[in-house]
């Protein structure tokens, strides 16, 4: 590509000397159209990413003077103290402080384990991995390119990689190059010899039919090509960062997600309750929002708990007290609370998966059949 676009401009600069308006003007026109076309996709889907980049920026919840806030993680600095808690992705290399639990962290986006590692107190938990288990506050150490995994992704951008497609349009312009040159040559030596043309002359003949060898209008064919397929992405919710990658993608056979999980539309809903007994909607929902984390560094809690909370009756929830909290975690898959009502008599509740909370039921066998 660089190298047809030099020819191009080679041959700009020759008719310009040989004052063929014509031909400049032609040529001087496809090369502005092909780079205009480039610039404005380019641009667009670079706005775009960055526009996507601040919706998806990660969220760090930090004590600065004495008070917790939530910041854009970019803004953290060596010194700052965050809190970690189940289900956050690590915004920064980070020391944990002293305490009693260990977390358990996931690092496969680092280190390819699937399994989660024990991080005690004292120990450094690298950026981007996730907690998966416990809760604890954390000195930052490391931000941005300094932490592992900006290190890591330091090595990865400095490799130069070049597209299929850029390497296809490099072949057939080596090629048509190659024989065209051979033929301008001949025709440049009889020109000189045997038309006995000036040298000026026969090098504006030579370079016109070198250019007219070569498909100068592929740069701009191509490109508005990819730009339309850009547009067409765009209004499906794609971003196309570069125009060669259309063509990539549409190559490929097949595509492999890892994702755990499902694909949603990132919204919960809470459907209306199966029920046993004697227990309606509204206090199966209480006792729900009871063994949720009710109190917190900044009084957050997860999307799962805030559905819940958000559908009982909040006046009513402010009549408990909560005096200790279990966390979910993968091993027992369940949240436990104790809460002490106004009349100061305490209880505990507990949610999580169906099979757990069936076998810590007096009657199992019962609820099970049904």
């Amino acid at each position: 590509m660089p190298i047809m676009i030099c020819m191009i401009w080679i041959a700009i600069i020759v008719e310009a000397i040989n004052k063929d308006l014509p031909d400049f003007l032609v040529l001087f026109s496809l090369q502005m159209l092909n780079g205009g076309i480039s610039f404005i996709e380019t641009k667009n889907a670079g706005e775009a990413i960055d526009a996507l980049k601040n919706t998806l920026a990660p969220q760090a919840e930090v004590k600065r003077n004495s008070k917790w806030d939530k910041l854009p993680a970019r803004e953290l600095v060596p010194g700052d103290l965050i809190q970690l808690k189940i289900g956050n992705i690590i915004p920064a290399d980070c020391k944990i402080c002293d305490g009693e639990d260990p977390l358990q962290v996931e690092q496969a986006a680092l280190t390819g384990e699937s399994l989660p590692v024990t991080i005690w107190p004292g120990f450094e938990c690298k950026m981007g991995s996730a907690v998966k288990v416990g809760e604890a506050e954390a000195l930052v150490v490391a931000t941005g390119s300094n932490t592992f995994l900006g290190r890591a992704a330091s090595l990865v951008a400095s490799v130069v990689q070049v597209g299929n497609f850029q390497i296809v349009m490099f072949r057939i312009t080596m090629i048509l190059l190659a024989m065209a040159s051979v033929l301008c040559t001949i025709i440049f030596f009889f020109l000189i010899f045997e038309a006995k043309l000036g040298v000026l002359n026969a090098i504006a003949i030579c370079v016109v039919l070198l250019v007219a060898s070569i498909p100068i209008a592929m740069l701009v064919v191509c490109t508005s090509t990819l730009a339309v397929g850009s547009r067409r992405l765009a209004q499906k919710g794609a971003i196309v960062a570069r125009l060669s990658s259309i063509e990539e993608l549409a190559g490929m056979s097949m595509l492999c997600s890892d994702k755990t999980g499902t694909l949603t539309k990132n919204e919960l809903v809470l459907n209306d309750p199966i029920l046993f007994d004697e227990l309606s909607a509204d206090e199966l929902l209480m006792v729900s929002a009871l063994a949720t984390k009710m109190t917190g560094a900044m009084g957050e809690r997860d999307a799962i708990d805030t559905v819940i909370v958000n559908a009982c009756d909040k006046e009513a929830l402010k009549q408990y007290k909560q005096l200790a909290f279990v966390p979910f975690n993968p091993t027992d898959k369940r949240t436990e609370a104790t809460v002490e009502k106004a009349d100061g008599s305490q209880f505990r509740v507990a949610k999580g998966a169906p099979q757990v909370l069936l076998n810590m039921c007096a009657n199992p066998e019962k609820y099970r059949a049904v």
